[in-house]
């Protein structure tokens, strides 16, 4: 209907809209944040606030990735689920539960790393895959009994799942699919692999996320380089990610089996020799590898400090923000 929601938005200071079919603009959540940066953006201390969404229309769930500002002055990560109509989803949400407990261990960002929050998350199977930055504290990424540089897993309800691969009697463990990442701002379920996108220091890289598998990443480039499909030289920001499937009617056939991956630029500078752009990845499901080099698909060319911050395929073509 004309007032079914078409797509939904997140704000960085914690809305999340709903764009309707007819091109109406609704709030659908607002208020998830309880601060204000020091710094407003291009500043990096900006960077932190309201991220990921991801959808599971089968329950009518949005679920809203998100910083907060604790009691003891540091940001913790967290997840709210918001209920709505399944199927269609709705412009109002019913309910909300938020999954606190499983990020309470950790503070999620210090200093001018404060980027480095919870990510992205993926509905695939009655699962919830999200991915997490290691806080700019590389060291944790490689710790099973931190939420910090991990991929996690968890029931639509906020619970560990059994077949995880680190069991433990306590969280954040019992919730880890992979470990050993920076800053995955970048997820996709893809049929039935998962495939991340990672922010290093002066590389970045795509890869793809199996069962118990680490990353390596221990603070150094040479660990970015680790366990990878394909490093980006210099690092770019990369960032969401879509893919068009074979067979797909919305591109052209040569654009079948392709990753869209969003070059997000340097956000708090304008660098016209590295501008935000998005990159096409042509890969086979198949070979399980990239089949062609990145190739640019869209590129910003103006003069003025603009950044990439996601970008999806719709019914009827490519939304990017």
């Amino acid at each position: 209907l004309p007032n079914d929601p078409l797509y939904f938005v997140t704000e960085l200071r914690g809305k999340i809209k709903v764009v309707t079919n007819d091109r109406t603009v609704l709030t659908f959540a607002d208020d998830l944040l309880n601060f204000l940066p020091e710094e407003e953006l291009p500043s990096l201390y900006g960077a932190v606030g309201l991220i990921g969404i991801c959808l599971d229309p089968d329950h009518g769930y949005v679920f809203a990735t998100f910083a907060y500002k604790s009691p003891d002055g540091g940001f913790r990560n967290n997840i709210v689920r918001f209920d709505s109509e399944p199927g269609t989803f709705s412009s109002n949400f019913t309910s909300q539960v938020a999954f606190t407990d499983v990020f309470s261990g950790s503070q999620s960002a210090f200093g001018d790393a404060s980027g480095h929050q919870i990510g992205p998350c993926q509905v695939k199977d009655d699962f919830l895959y999200v991915s997490v930055g290691d806080g700019g504290r590389p060291e944790t990424a490689q710790l099973l009994n931190s939420a910090l540089g991990k991929i996690l897993r968890m029931t639509l309800d906020g619970k560990p799942v059994g077949s995880n691969p680190f069991q433990s009697d306590e969280a954040p463990q019992n919730y880890v699919w992979a470990y050993g990442l920076r800053n995955p701002f970048g997820l996709k379920v893809v049929e039935e692999k998962l495939f991340a996108a990672d922010n290093g220091m002066d590389l970045d890289r795509f890869l793809e996320i199996d069962k118990g598998a680490d990353f390596l990443f221990d603070g150094t480039d040479q660990s970015i380089s680790a366990n990878t499909i394909y490093v980006f030289n210099p690092a770019r920001g990369v960032s969401q990610l879509d893919y068009n499937p074979k067979g797909s009617s919305v591109f052209p056939k040569r654009f079948e089996e392709s990753f869209f991956l969003v070059i997000s630029g340097k956000a708090e500078i304008h660098d016209p020799d590295e501008p935000p752009e998005i990159v096409i990845l042509r890969y086979s499901l198949a070979q399980d590898r990239l089949v062609k080099l990145p190739e640019t698909f869209l590129r910003y060319v103006g003069s003025n400090l603009q950044a990439l911050t996601g970008a999806t395929i719709g019914h009827d073509g490519l939304y990017f923000a």
